[in-house]
């Protein structure tokens, strides 16, 4: 599973779109997701957001980009 922060952005969602299409196992991260979105809420203040459930693995790799 790969972590992509700052999916709502123009870099981020191309990246998640590029990853999913690649067939890999995507969480899109973004502090402000849409409603009905597979978008999770990811935010560095708020070390709870980051926290995965036993359902989901931890990320493997992680792709930084800008807000």
């Amino acid at each position: 599973m790969i972590l992509v922060t700052g999916a709502s952005g123009q870099l981020g969602h191309a990246i998640v779109e590029r990853l999913v299409g690649a067939g890999r196992s995507v969480v899109a991260g973004t502090r402000r997701p849409a409603v009905g979105s597979a978008q999770r809420h990811i935010d560095f203040d708020d070390p709870h957001s980051l926290d995965f459930t036993d359902h989901e693995k931890p990320p493997t790799a992680q792709c930084f980009t800008g807000d």
